[in-house]
């Protein structure tokens, strides 16, 4: 195993640009927003359908964008890696299986709902879809493809360039140069930006002021259950970032850096009530 680089930044900065646009958005903009977040996420949890269908919506969305991205990230990736003598670890691909799970159970909702309300598929009183047999095999061949699709998407980003790639990036291909990639960019970020939305969510539940006093255990047991938290709505989709700037301490310092700024919000909401 490679040593951790010293405090020198990536050649690559797309990681830290987005870690620190993440810890600007963790302490100025959800605080702003905390009651929206709530009431999106209390709704769909109380089976309030527009508050389901919006989620859904913007999960889907989301998860094209991601796909989008993995596919447009591999040629100037690949770019830069031949030249920098980058490497691709499957282990990614272990990083990224949760939220593979959690995307694809967003994607059944979102067909779900948009086929109640097209009138494919009956609804209850509550306007909530019924199931029924062949719009569940549907889902399971749809969540299939999909799964498998970004499976597919993330190995293949770790496939060397072939000659022919390779003369046509000599070339200035359109696909495989800064235009391409901060496309794949916007759309891996804005993956990552809904996740860290649920995140938010998490945390705040997670880190709300207890109706008695705890000992020091409890504070610590509720930070570590964060911490894992973070870990998969945040680590796990930056893993692609991390295919290059993963040996850099520095990385990893941005990194830490988002997750103490994931929490200072609701310390100061539980201390002074400060931002709500």
């Amino acid at each position: 195993m490679k040593p951790l680089k010293n405090f020198k930044l990536p050649s690559n900065k797309q990681g830290i640009v987005i870690d620190v646009l993440m810890i600007v958005i963790n302490i100025f903009l959800f605080p702003v927003f905390a009651e929206r977040i709530d009431g999106l996420f209390g709704g769909s949890f109380d089976n309030t359908q527009s508050a389901f269908i919006t989620l859904g919506v913007l999960l889907g969305v989301l998860l094209f964008g991601r796909l989008g991205g993995l596919f447009l990230k591999r040629l100037p990736l690949q770019v830069r890696m031949r030249s920098t003598g980058g490497d691709f670890s499957a282990y990614f691909l272990v990083l990224s299986a949760p939220l593979m799970i959690l995307s694809a159970i967003g994607a059944w909702v979102v067909i779900e709902q948009f086929a109640a309300a097209v009138g494919w598929l009956a609804a209850d009183a509550s306007g909530a879809p019924v199931e029924s047999r062949a719009m569940t095999i549907l889902l399971i061949f749809v969540v299939m493809f999909l799964t498998v699709s970004e499976i597919y998407l993330l190995f293949r980003l770790g496939k060397r360039l072939s000659s022919a790639e390779s003369s046509r990036a000599a070339k200035g291909g359109l696909l495989y140069g800064g235009a391409a990639e901060f496309v794949a960019d916007f759309g891996l970020f804005a993956y990552m930006s809904l996740w860290q939305v649920v995140y938010y969510g998490v945390a705040a539940w997670l880190l709300r002021t207890p109706g008695a006093p705890q000992g020091a255990g409890y504070y610590i047991f509720r930070v570590v259950i964060v911490a894992l938290c973070f870990a998969l709505f945040y680590l796990s989709p930056r893993a692609v970032f991390l295919t290059e700037d993963r040996k850099y301490l520095s990385t990893w310092i941005f990194i830490a850096l988002v997750f103490v700024s994931s929490l200072l919000p609701h310390w100061l909401q539980n201390i002074t009530g400060l931002f709500f």
